[in-house]
């Protein structure tokens, strides 16, 4: 470990603010920064949406009598389309910009979240549902990339908390939502309402001019 060599610490302290005001600054910069806003304002709904969808199949499978090793083959086989997503991910990022990434992958989800619905309760929902998360790990680096990108450098970490806390704030309803839906309605119901979900994270990504401009994005404010 003595041999490690380098400054592991800034040339200059900098003083700390409350709390508060640091929070705040954070919340200012991701609203006036285009694609900030846009990630706060659109990724929400897509992870709504597909957690919405995976909880659904789970929930409305066990309850139409699906023995609990089939279900976990469906969620095993839902998983694959994360895990062939992820190692193609580098190949889509040089490819394909965010903007588009974020398009095809909320436009396809919709897609095939609707035919997902159709399948419900029979495994062969695993399918579409496993598609639509290929494209999942190629937005959400992308998406990464270019938010440490247009953030100011001293606020990285703030940044980084208010889009993430944000990304996953609605996820955190999907359960609840998804059983009121099955309990007055079905299961197909419930995914069908996520596939309407994803298309208007879809419609988001056409009309945010955060998504168009991302890949030229810098700290500039507007």
């Amino acid at each position: 470990m003595n041999r490690i060599r380098g400054r592991f610490r800034p040339e200059t302290g900098v003083g700390r603010k409350a709390l508060w005001r640091e929070v705040t600054e954070g919340l200012q910069v991701v609203w006036q920064v285009p694609i900030l806003r846009a990630a706060v304002i659109q990724t929400p709904l897509v992870n709504f949406a597909f957690s919405g969808v995976i909880f659904s199949i789970t929930l409305a499978m066990r309850q139409h009598g699906t023995s609990t090793a089939v279900i976990g083959l469906v969620q095993a086989a839902i998983a694959v389309g994360g895990l062939l997503g992820a190692v193609v991910a580098p190949r889509l990022q040089g490819r394909m910009r965010l903007a588009a990434l974020a398009s095809t992958i909320t436009l396809a989800g919709a897609l095939l979240f609707g035919a997902a619905a159709l399948f419900i309760p029979s495994p062969l929902v695993a399918e579409p549902v496993a598609l639509a998360l290929l494209l999942a790990p190629a937005a959400n680096a992308a998406l990464v990339a270019v938010v440490l990108r247009s953030a100011p450098e001293d606020m990285h970490g703030r940044v980084i908390s208010t889009v993430m806390m944000a990304a996953t704030a609605l996820a955190t309803l999907a359960p609840l939502i998804v059983s009121l839906i099955i309990q007055h309605a079905s299961g197909a119901w419930a995914v069908g309402v996520f596939a309407a979900t994803t298309a208007v994270a879809a419609v988001l990504c056409l009309i945010l001019p955060g998504f168009r401009h991302a890949e030229s994005a810098t700290t500039a404010l507007g």
